[in-house]
């Protein structure tokens, strides 16, 4: 315990010393607004700052995605038909390496991929066993498998890359919620929301260690939700039931924790989804304010995306979120029944990295 404690103690110094030579941020504000003529690109912040995000599309339906002919559009126009529309209740959002995006729709019961080199659609649904109730996602590039909570029947399992189940992982599992892969130490983490701790297992579904337990304290969740991992092995975990973020380092330990109940800029009442762009920013979806906030690892808040509504760029319960290696974000626009692209115009203005507070403190 009292080695737990100066650990505690000489991060919040590292915190301190490094928040005062940081960068800092940019200032945030949100556009609310679309673009005001045909062909304008819808940006954060909008002009005349600095763009540091584009809304590039969404994705609502089957025809929109694969394309349809003009013959077609007609016929189904003259039967009456309406286009296919591609989620139910859609929970989360990952990427592969070959150009798939995998949607969690929980109220289809299913995994959806979208092939964007290929532009087809498959549905995912498992055999011996059937997903229930598919919620966090997360693609090992390593072993070749997408991951998936299932979270009604309690179980995480594991797809090869022809949709065929090839692991179930039930071992000491309540709820699980979100996961993440650090490919480098072969680790795969399931956020237990109703165990309110995080369960590592290795990439075969050999469990290996938990990490937290119930309470408001550092290391401590209460409901926690998703979580990320970025580059150096670092975890990002959303605790909602807490109103805040917890960085972890990849054993576990606290680095830092930021967020409150509020409505101010940086204030979080409902955080869900969380990834990490390639310059360190912590992007995280408030489901309450229908935005996706971005911080420093200081709890800096650099910009704000987004608003209530049905618009590009607008939400209505957002739920998972998700960086892939170009920076593109993807965030799953839950009440819409939409997945949406956005796209980070990386400057070269890095955040602090996690490790950097570790490196301050001698590691």
């Amino acid at each position: 315990m009292k080695a737990h404690k100066y650990w505690i103690h000489t991060v919040w110094t590292a915190v301190l010393v490094l928040a005062l030579i940081g960068p800092p941020p940019l200032r945030s504000q949100t556009s609310r607004r679309g673009p005001t003529t045909p062909g304008e690109a819808l940006v954060w912040p909008p002009p005349p700052e600095k763009a540091r995000i584009r809304w590039v599309e969404s994705i609502f339906f089957a025809e929109d995605f694969m394309g349809e002919s003009a013959v077609r559009q007609i016929l189904r126009k003259f039967a009456g038909e309406g286009k296919r529309r591609l989620f139910v209740y859609p929970s989360d959002v990952t990427t592969d390496d070959g150009g798939r995006i995998f949607v969690s729709d929980t109220g289809g019961g299913r995994v959806v991929v979208l092939d964007t080199r290929r532009r087809k659609i498959d549905l995912w649904t498992g055999r011996n066993p059937r997903l229930t109730g598919p919620t966090g996602l997360a693609y090992a590039r390593k072993v070749r498998r997408l991951f998936v909570s299932d979270s009604n029947a309690k179980r995480v399992l594991a797809f090869d890359d022809q949709g065929k189940v090839q692991l179930v992982i039930t071992q000491k599992l309540d709820r699980p919620g979100g996961l993440a892969v650090d490919e480098g130490r072969g680790r795969l983490y399931v956020v237990d929301v109703q165990g309110h701790h995080i369960d590592v297992f290795d990439l075969q579904g050999r469990w290996v260690r938990t990490i937290g337990r119930r309470g408001e304290a550092p290391g401590e969740f209460n409901f926690p939700n998703y979580i990320a991992v970025d580059r150096d092995g670092f975890l990002y975990v959303s605790d909602m039931g807490n109103f805040r973020v917890q960085v972890l380092t990849p054993e576990g330990q606290v680095v830092n924790t930021f967020g409150q109940p509020g409505r101010r800029p940086g204030d979080l009442m409902r955080p869900k989804g969380i990834a990490v762009d390639s310059e360190y920013h912590i992007y995280v979806v408030d489901a309450m304010f229908n935005n996706v906030q971005v911080f420093d690892v200081f709890g800096r808040v650099y910009l704000a995306v987004g608003e209530p509504g049905t618009g590009p760029g607008q939400f209505l319960l957002p739920a998972g979120l998700h960086i892939d290696d170009q920076d593109r974000v993807y965030v799953v626009d839950q009440r819409n029944m939409r997945l949406q692209v956005f796209q980070y115009l990386a400057s070269g203005e890095k955040a602090p990295a996690p490790s950097q507070v570790v490196s301050a403190l001698g590691g």
